[in-house]
């Protein structure tokens, strides 16, 4: 699922992009969660040195002992990944409460233990509500979706041909010559 889709304005919207946002709850699924999940775990695994740990950001570390942006990163994915499935949203940027803990463990407001507990209680949140959610991405909006996408794609372009292929499951669009 790509947080661009989640963005509160856009620079540009197609008709197609503005159809995509529109539908975008239709990705969403238990397989979403998981995401985050992921990356939230290989985050903390690499703030502790389970994982490689790559400092990118040797000032945050000599400052503060540790990367307090990657350990904000990984809670804020946490806190989106939480969000996502208990509401089906997403909010961005992150909202109040959890953007100024966000923006405490930035700026070492909250040291490094503090960090990792709130990233580690942010992990056992959302592998409950993982646990516990029964969505499915809605394939056939998905598919739909795509098939209206590329005949109005081809369409602009002069390029549809009179008739598609039939294909199962999927119904007949014809033009009109």
């Amino acid at each position: 699922m790509a947080l661009l889709l989640w963005l509160p304005t856009y620079i540009s919207k197609e008709p197609i992009g503005a159809d995509l946002v529109r539908m975008r709850q239709a990705f969403i699924s238990r397989q979403s969660g998981e995401r985050f999940l992921g990356y939230l775990v290989a985050q903390k695994m690499r703030l502790t040195g389970e994982r490689t740990r790559t400092v990118n950001r040797p000032e945050l570390v000599a400052k503060y002992g540790y990367d307090t942006k990657f350990a904000m990163h990984a809670l804020r994915l946490g806190y989106e990944g939480i969000e996502l499935m208990t509401s089906r949203r997403l909010t961005l940027p992150v909202a109040e409460p959890d953007l100024s803990t966000l923006r405490a463990v930035r700026s070492d407001q909250i040291d490094y233990q503090g960090a990792l507990r709130l990233i580690e209680a942010a992990e056992a949140r959302l592998r409950t509500v993982i646990e516990a959610c029964t969505w499915n991405a809605d394939i056939a909006a998905i598919n739909e979706f795509l098939v209206q996408a590329h005949i109005r794609h081809w369409e602009l372009r002069g390029m549809m041909p009179a008739r598609l292929p039939l294909m199962p499951g999927l119904v007949q669009a014809s033009r009109t010559p």
